[in-house]
């Protein structure tokens, strides 16, 4: 038993280890993080001479730190299941041998440990900003770890997407979904408006809220920035709430890869 599980995680590491260094080596990383760096330096001289715009500085400081790592996520998750496949190289894993889901659980941790590389630098460039605004959040850092847990669910559903379709179309999927779950409240609130008028928007406005995952359950900046103060329950909840749908995805993954028939 003891050399089962030796042997999987061994597997998993190297195909973790190998595709940290492939995700590591592409431009558009590096191309996007100096971006992030050149436009947050702007905002910050535009924007940040008076202290009193300090936290509308790191609010939108937080949402680009958002926005580009969700965008690196979705590209780089549907596009390394098919990258193997265009490349055959798949087959020589699946060869070693190595299973279906040890190659999606180490695909998916190496782009992981690559997105959590990139949250960091983008933490310390972020609290570089924080020192020259004479303003300091520490929850910022908690913040940091709920983007990279909603990243690993965007991943998750890019990685279960890539396993049933072209990764073009996983690609639109996951951006789609990743729009509408940060409008749950919304849709919960119009079918709540609807209670009275039409029992089919009502009941179906609430199925399609409970259906859709909920990425604004991640969202706490206004909370820290604004002087609120962390919910920390909250914030312990989303946590708990991103991983055991991060789980659920790739289990969903993983099933959806078994029953493919590789060609």
């Amino acid at each position: 038993m003891a050399t089962n599980v030796t042997a999987f995680g061994s597997r998993v590491w190297a195909i973790a280890l190998n595709t940290w260094r492939e995700t590591m080596r592409d431009r558009l990383i590096v191309g996007v993080l100096v971006f992030l760096g050149v436009v947050q330096t702007l905002i910050f001289l535009i924007e940040g001479g008076m202290r009193a715009n300090g936290p509308a500085v790191l609010d939108i400081s937080l949402m680009l730190m958002g926005a580009v790592g969700v965008l690196i996520a979705i590209f780089l998750g549907t596009s390394l299941v098919h990258k193997e496949l265009d490349k055959r190289t798949v087959y020589i894993v699946l060869a070693k041998p190595a299973s279906r889901f040890e190659f999606l659980a180490g695909k998916y941790l190496g782009l992981m440990a690559t997105l959590a590389l990139m949250v960091v630098l983008m933490a310390m460039f972020l609290t570089t900003l924080m020192l020259g605004l004479h303003i300091f959040r520490g929850e910022v850092y908690a913040l940091c770890l709920a983007l990279i847990v909603e990243l690993g669910f965007v991943t998750a559903m890019a990685f279960l997407f890539s396993t049933m379709t072209s990764g073009t179309l996983a690609a639109l999927y996951t951006g789609c979904l990743f729009l509408l779950g940060h409008q749950g409240a919304l849709i919960r609130a119009f079918a709540d408006s609807e209670r009275k008028l039409s029992a089919f928007n009502y009941y179906g406005g609430h199925v399609l809220y409970y259906l859709l995952p909920h990425f604004e359950i991640f969202d706490f900046k206004s909370q820290v920035l604004y002087g609120q103060g962390l919910p920390w329950d909250a914030w312990a909840s989303a946590l708990g709430y991103g991983i055991l749908m991060v789980a659920a995805a790739l289990v969903a993954a993983t099933v959806a890869w078994e029953a493919r028939e590789l060609t």
